[in-house]
């Protein structure tokens, strides 16, 4: 990965910061100024390129506005002397004085914790501008990809819980030091921070008991606002700033979906609506003319590039579209050769297998029509003919086609291929996500034509594409239904509690009205998740 250093090395810019890993610590470094003289683990963070949509969320043309109304306010004051000095004000509360005229540098960070990817974006309070996202890895998958993997460990290690708390909040520390050098804003005057999670992250964050989320009955320690200080979670902003997540509606549907139903205004929707904020937890709210109906699955982390074998979050270099028509058709973000898969891209090419026969109904990839199409051991390359568009047939969509040590593939490039066990990973997402929304619909007693509204949230939703969705079965066919992308619905609703400080309180509403479907409790899940593993 390219890594920006304006400054020619000097270590001035800020602009090359990047997290080793040595010896199982993360340590926030300028990638100029530190030798490598074994081998390490290096973290590197990326620009939000979609930024822009972030606060938009379901109205991408821009057609809405939003009320700037923060909780943090400045004032411009004097004393009896003439000297001027500003105060900072948190709900008409003085928080703290600072000396000369700092009114018009006022911040917050809003921050999405996702169990993959950490997104920040920095704020600025006065305009309601978005100076600025960033994203990184989340240093968790190092303790597993999973929640619960993560709550074993908490469970199992003595400061085990701590430990992934220090890692995360140093994540977070690496974003706000990236996204504040370089604009640059001094970290002093960034005099807010909200997070949205799910309720196992939140908790990580906080460095609150994450045990009983984990065991029956499933209860996390708290499912209200969580409320600290910079100072207390040790965050690079003013010590005095208040660090807020959201509340969550049970210990499987966090805050994130909260903060998500926030950013699409529920009230302009049309309803029945399904939203679905698609990650490494699909979470699902049905949403009604007077109630909502929320339930959280495990769709693991293939849909971020994360478990695949040639997989790679959405960044540059990633195929985020795959077609088959008179030849293979790739799109690379940021152009060039590619170096992996992300999620979208992945569940385009899926769509394309089984749309062109190539996968079967059962999710089985096609074996190589000959031996020559076969990989041996040292070759890299299968070549790609034309053909005509549709069918086994068409060889230069079987000539893709290799395996090795009795591993199917089919291959996308020179470097970049997908496995019969990375579709296998795309099923079992695709079932675990379809199921819900079926037992969803059938609690609410919706049908599924009868949906007017239908929301796909997360990073992921911002590269993918309609057709596709519906190839592979993602969702069930709803004729009469607007399909909207909203992005990173999360990270949306976290800049607009930012910036109107009477959100918190529909987000309590939102969060204490909801009502909550267990799954796991469903006896007819388990019938319907098999039945949905069919492509």
């Amino acid at each position: 990965m390219d890594i920006e250093a304006p400054c020619g090395g000097s270590g001035k810019c800020g602009r090359d910061l990047v997290q080793i890993r040595k010896e199982g610590l993360l340590e926030t470094v300028l990638a100029c100024k530190t030798r490598v003289e074994t081998d390490l683990e290096v973290i590197c963070r990326q620009d939000e390129k979609t930024s822009s949509k972030i606060v938009e969320g379901f109205y991408p043309e821009g057609n809405r506005t939003y009320p700037i109304d923060p909780s943090i306010r400045k004032e411009l004051l004097h004393d009896e002397h003439g000297l001027y000095f500003t105060g900072v004000y948190d709900a008409g509360i003085l928080l703290l004085q600072e000396n000369g005229d700092t009114k018009d540098h006022v911040y917050g960070i809003a921050l999405d914790m996702g169990t993959t990817t950490l997104v920040a974006s920095l704020v600025d309070l006065t305009s309601g501008a978005i100076l600025g996202s960033s994203s990184a890895l989340n240093p968790l998958v190092y303790y597993g990809h999973d929640v619960m993997s993560r709550i074993k460990y908490a469970a199992a290690q003595k400061d085990g819980l701590h430990s992934m708390h220090r890692e995360l909040t140093s994540a977070v520390n690496f974003l706000i030091q990236a996204l504040s050098s370089e604009r640059p804003v001094r970290p002093e005057h960034i005099y807010q921070i909200i997070g949205a999670g799910n309720t196992t992250m939140q908790h990580i964050f906080l460095n609150k008991e994450i045990q009983g989320i984990g065991e029956y009955p499933y209860q996390a320690e708290t499912l209200d606002i969580g409320a600290t200080t910079a100072r207390e979670l040790f965050l690079h902003a003013n010590a005095n700033a208040p660090v807020t997540t959201f509340p969550c509606i049970s210990a499987y549907v966090g805050g994130d979906i909260v903060a998500g139903l926030l950013a699409i205004d529920i009230p302009s929707l049309e309803a029945p609506a399904i939203f679905l904020d698609i990650g490494t937890n699909g979470e699902i709210a049905l949403i009604l003319h007077d109630t909502i109906v929320a339930s959280s699955t495990a769709a693991g982390p293939c849909f971020e590039g994360m478990s695949i074998s040639s997989g790679m979050r959405a960044g540059k270099g990633a195929i985020e579209h795959v077609s088959f028509n008179e030849e293979l058709s790739l799109d690379v973000i940021g152009g060039g050769q590619p170096r992996g898969i992300c999620g979208s891209g992945l569940l385009d090419l899926v769509s394309e297998l089984v749309r062109t026969g190539l996968v079967n109904n059962r999710g089985r990839l096609e074996s190589p029509d000959n031996e020559n199409t076969r990989m041996q051991q040292g070759r890299n390359h299968i070549p790609m003919r034309t053909g005509s568009e549709g069918g086994c047939e068409n060889l230069h969509l079987k000539k893709n086609l290799c395996e090795q040590d009795r591993k199917r593939f089919f291959r996308l490039t020179d470097t970049v291929s997908v496995s019969q066990e990375d579709i296998r990973q795309v099923q079992l997402a695709k079932a675990a996500i379809r199921a819900g929304v079926e037992i969803l619909l059938a609690r609410g007693n919706v049908k599924a034509e009868e949906l007017k509204t239908i929301i796909i949230a997360g990073g992921f939703g911002y590269h993918l594409n309609k057709k596709s969705l519906f190839g592979i079965g993602l969702l069930p066919e709803a004729t009469q239904a607007r399909l909207s992308f909203a992005g990173n619905s999360s990270l949306g609703g976290a800049v607009r509690a930012l910036l109107d400080k009477n959100l918190m309180h529909q987000a309590v509403h939102i969060a204490r009205t909801a009502h909550v479907v267990e799954l796991s409790q469903i006896p007819e899940f388990e019938s319907v998740f098999i039945r949905e593993m069919h492509f």
